[in-house]
């Protein structure tokens, strides 16, 4: 997974972000997923900063909520807003508040494999884990084709 932390205030994030979804048309057959996370300090603002971007892969909002949505939350006393839990527990606190152009490189198992690479850095990287994820897959006896409840993911 390639988490890349952006900003619709950040040319330079947008940029990369830009980059790194080129890197994924690349692979495109490959076990990769692009998870866009936004530094947005406002969710309508986020959700405006959305509509005129094509960005790739999944995004993530991480930032307060809207006062809209507070407000009519509010009224709901049964919900709680998870922007307001006493614990954060989303991928920003999970990599040490990231600023936005940030870039995180998490493996099959969860382990952190590299930060901040230039482009040809990450394209080697993704070459590298992909590599390894395909031998693990073989080892484990998963074949091209094969499927299955709780079965790993195919070869592809």
């Amino acid at each position: 997974v390639v988490y890349r932390f952006w900003s619709h205030r950040s040319p330079a994030s947008l940029a990369a972000h830009a980059a790194d979804a080129a890197l994924l048309r690349k692979h495109w057959n490959a076990p990769i997923e692009l998870v866009g996370v936004s530094t947005h300090s406002d969710r309508d603002e986020h959700l405006s900063a959305l509509e005129g971007l094509s960005l790739a892969g999944t995004q993530i909002y991480e930032g307060p909520i809207s006062v809209q949505l507070a407000d009519a939350l509010a009224r709901e006393s049964h919900l709680t807003p998870a922007a307001e839990t006493p614990e954060s527990t989303g991928a920003r606190a999970a990599f040490a508040e990231p600023p936005p152009g940030a870039l995180v490189v998490v493996d099959a198992h969860g382990r952190v494999r590299a930060r901040d690479l230039s482009n040809a850095e990450l394209d080697a990287l993704l070459v590298e884990l992909v590599a390894e994820y395909r031998a693990e897959l073989r080892a484990a006896g998963v074949t091209a084709g094969s499927s299955g409840a709780g079965s790993n993911p195919p070869l592809r």
